[in-house]
């Protein structure tokens, strides 16, 4: 007998094993427990931490003293030069100096709303391949041949799907803003708004990483930095209707991306159900 959506019978055999099964489902839900259980499309504390632990094993030390003076020597330097050349005013705001961690932390909740959308689409294209619940419309005939105790099943395995394709989200997001932090220096770096407060940033540490092998002065890269990152810090102060603007525009674009739930089909056909780490990694293989 054949099992639907592309899975096969436990152990391999063409017998239904419900033992092996329940013994399936119990590490499953062993594993969704430890990733946190999220209900949301993207699990975000495993993005958040595994962002962190990328962000830790490429070092990350604190901001010294001597970094955030040359910061906000090379920012006030900045804020003089760019005074003559824009109509819009400083916003006022004192100027700093982040670690990686710190970077990622106060631009969290920005990327949460950015990559949200995307996270939707991935568990709305998850939820047309793979029914909520046995007897729901649009299962497949053969689950009408299938054990009661397969059917009675189904619906928590398919839910746990779900969560795992949330955390394996959660983790691949999280690597890329791990791999992200290692990048950016200033808070507004990427010309996306991602903090609420218009203060300008640098990031030393990558600063420095920047201006290696350009053979200029490691503060005239600095000063260059600032310049860029006060102006548009008091672009987004200054024209209020452009930060949401920029973020909406974001939103509405990943909401527009559709995933191939005839790739997703042919993925979990492979998928060996009695392994979940099988299960977790075809979720994170695209």
């Amino acid at each position: 007998m054949s099992i639907p959506f592309g899975f096969g019978t436990p152990g391999g055999g063409g017998e239904f094993d419900a033992n092996q099964l329940g013994a399936m489902l119990q590490q499953m839900g062993q594993m969704l427990q430890s990733g946190g259980g999220s209900s949301d499309p993207v699990n975000w504390a495993i993005a958040r931490d595994t962002a962190r632990k990328a962000i830790a094993a490429e070092g990350d030390p604190s901001v010294s003293t001597t970094e955030l003076r040359e910061t906000e020597e090379a920012i006030a330097l900045a804020e003089t030069w760019i005074d003559g050349a824009t109509v819009f005013p400083s916003t006022g705001a004192r100027a700093g100096a982040w670690c990686r961690s710190e970077w990622l932390e106060a631009t969290f909740a920005a990327w949460q709303r950015i990559i949200g959308p995307l996270g939707e689409q991935a568990s709305a294209m998850m939820s047309q391949a793979l029914p909520g619940q046995a007897g729901a419309p649009g299962l497949p005939a053969e689950l009408g041949e299938l054990p009661p105790e397969f059917a009675s099943m189904l619906g928590p395995l398919l839910g746990m799907a779900k969560q795992m394709g949330a955390m394996s989200l959660g983790s691949q997001f999280g690597q890329g803003l791990g791999a992200l932090a290692g990048e950016v220096v200033s808070a507004s770096d990427i010309g996306v708004p991602l903090t609420d407060e218009p203060r300008p940033i640098l990031i030393p540490r990558n600063v420095a990483a920047f201006g290696e092998g350009l053979d200029i002065p490691a503060d005239e890269v600095r000063i260059y930095l600032a310049l860029r990152e006060v102006a548009h810090e008091r672009l987004f102060a200054h024209v209020p209707w452009l930060r949401p603007r920029v973020l909406g525009a974001i939103e509405e674009y990943a909401r527009g991306i559709h995933f191939d739930a005839d790739r997703w089909t042919d993925v979990m056909r492979d998928v060996d159900p009695q392994n979940p780490a099988a299960l977790q990694e075809a979720l994170g293989s695209g």
